[in-house]
């Protein structure tokens, strides 16, 4: 399906072209690594989250032992499947859960991805596309900004590229179909599975697209069999953990795809979020390019082993883009696995078509990602986030002698959410009972229900000047703080308020602690 050394591109350039390619992934790479050692907290609620989970998951192993706390993990975050928190666990207990190392935990998971990916493009196009490719998805804005920080996505993406580079292997060298291989798929499909909800519909479409197409275009009956067989083999060892939390982890998924503060973007905003401007511009130039040559591209399809490549691509992609689009949560972040079997799909028409022969068409698209790699490096040495220590919230509820305080706190911001503001006692292996007042999903604020969870609070915490970011919907959050401060310091029960000044720009923090009895 293509020559080794690429039609019309001498070898030393192909060479050349992915050295360039790869010291500029590896340069970007590094300057998500300066901008996480900038940022040492949470820079979200689901980050602080998955770090306060870390945090236990560590000292649960250290109390309990290893095996024990092994066997608690089909109970913690039924929401989430575990990979990311298994897979992260050895480092988080060799060196302990620090962010910094999480987060380059995930940065060294993408580059690998990549280089899944470049694995896989190799079997259906020459040397030169598929540098290209792998480059455009470490380098593409989602995966790479999701990547610098802590999450459940660098694991999906790590199954999703084994998946589809097995699929491919599958289809190109049937031949080469030994235990080896059959053993990746089976741990692609589990490790996806157990990564995020997300996996099933840019998995389980692709697998049976390639199933139905190869059965249709005669492929041998030893193929379909390991392809169907791995398949399932890599569900079952999933089975445990879904067969215990299958409601839980499907009624968040269902949230999270109803999550309202991410409005739809523009078309030009999308390509923005989800690649950056200038892979967006090379995918439109490859679409001009590929759209000129539809005959021959009609011609090579014709072949059952593209035909069952790009059919398997297609199937895997898709689904996933339709679910975005139709949902209310358009953080493009989400879509950002899809991209994988698009690269693929996309390397095998750049190479039916011959659109490297082009003249200029290998150096316009290695200046592109250069371009790329230089725009995202701006971002992370340009991008700062306002980060609140919430160090002084316990040692305030140490000198109330609150050892284990219930706080209750109204609004919103990167690091004002109940993760946290716990993550100072979590640290410590200590409890704390935090929750959120009121969120303006819940519709207009009940002042009765405030007063009555307030009478339960031994800390009462909100930050009366501040808006927060538009684009979040936080300012809709923050729009009763300031009376809920008035109405606080009218109640005898509390004391009056002790002042804070968190984050780079000082915002005015008010803590409100309930009067003790003498």
């Amino acid at each position: 399906m293509r020559d080794d050394n690429g039609p019309g591109l001498r070898h030393g350039s192909s060479q050349a072209l992915l050295t360039v390619l790869l010291l500029t992934t590896l340069v970007s790479t590094v300057a998500g690594l300066r901008w996480s050692a900038r940022h040492p907290l949470g820079t979200s609620w689901d980050e602080s989250e998955y770090l306060n989970l870390m945090v236990q998951e560590v000292q649960d192993a250290r109390d309990l032992g290893v095996l024990r706390a092994a066997k608690m993990v089909r109970w913690t975050d039924s929401g989430r499947p575990p990979a990311y928190r298994v897979a992260a666990f050895p480092l988080a207990e060799a060196f302990g859960p620090n962010l910094r190392m999480l987060r380059a935990l995930c940065l060294v998971v993408l580059l690998l991805t990549s280089a899944v990916i470049y694995r896989a493009a190799r079997l259906v196009s020459e040397q030169s596309v598929a540098a290209v490719g792998a480059a455009c998805f470490a380098l593409s804005y989602a995966p790479l900004w999701a990547s610098a920080h802590f999450g459940t996505d660098y694991v999906l993406y790590l199954g999703t590229a084994g998946l589809y580079s097995c699929l491919v292997s599958y289809a190109v060298r049937p031949a080469n179909a030994d235990a080896w291989l059959w053993a990746g798929l089976v741990a692609s499909v589990a490790l996806g599975a157990l990564s995020k909800v997300s996996f099933l519909p840019i998995g389980l479409p692709a697998i049976l697209a390639f199933l139905v197409v190869g059965w249709r275009g005669r492929f041998a009956k030893r193929v379909l069999w390991l392809v169907g067989t791995g398949a399932a083999t890599g569900l079952l060892v999933t089975v445990p953990w879904w067969s215990v939390n299958y409601r839980a982890a499907m009624s968040l998924a269902q949230f999270a795809s109803g999550f309202v503060r991410h409005d739809f973007p523009w078309l030009t905003e999308s390509f923005w979020r989800l690649f950056g401007p200038p892979v967006a511009a090379l995918v439109v130039l490859l679409a001009v390019a590929l759209a000129q040559r539809r005959q021959l591209l009609r011609q090579a399809m014709s072949s059952s082993q593209r035909l069952v490549v790009f059919s398997t691509c297609v199937a895997g992609a898709v689904p996933l883009f339709l679910l975005h689009f139709v949902g209310s949560n358009h953080n493009m972040r989400l879509v950002s696995p899809a991209l994988i079997p698009s690269i693929l799909g996309a390397s095998l028409l750049a190479h039916e078509a011959g659109v490297v022969r082009v003249r200029g068409a290998v150096a316009i698209a290695g200046t592109v990602v250069v371009l790329q790699g230089a725009y995202m490096i701006h971002h992370f040495e340009t991008s700062t986030i306002d980060l609140w220590d919430w160090d002084p919230l316990l040692e305030l509820c140490d000198q109330h002698g609150l050892r284990d305080p219930v706080v209750k706190h109204l609004g919103q911001a990167i690091a004002f959410n109940p993760p946290a503001v716990s993550y100072p006692w979590i640290r410590r292996g200590r409890t704390v009972h935090d929750s959120w007042l009121w969120r303006f999903e819940q519709g207009p604020i009940d002042w009765d229900r405030i007063g009555r969870e307030v009478s339960t609070a031994d800390v009462v915490v909100t930050a009366p000047g501040y808006t927060g970011d538009p684009d979040d919907k936080e300012p809709l959050d923050n729009q009763h703080n300031a009376e809920l401060v008035s109405r606080l310091e009218t109640l005898s029960a509390f004391e009056p308020p002790t002042e804070l000044r968190l984050g780079r720009f000082d915002t005015r923090v008010l803590v409100f602690f309930r009067r003790r009895a003498r």
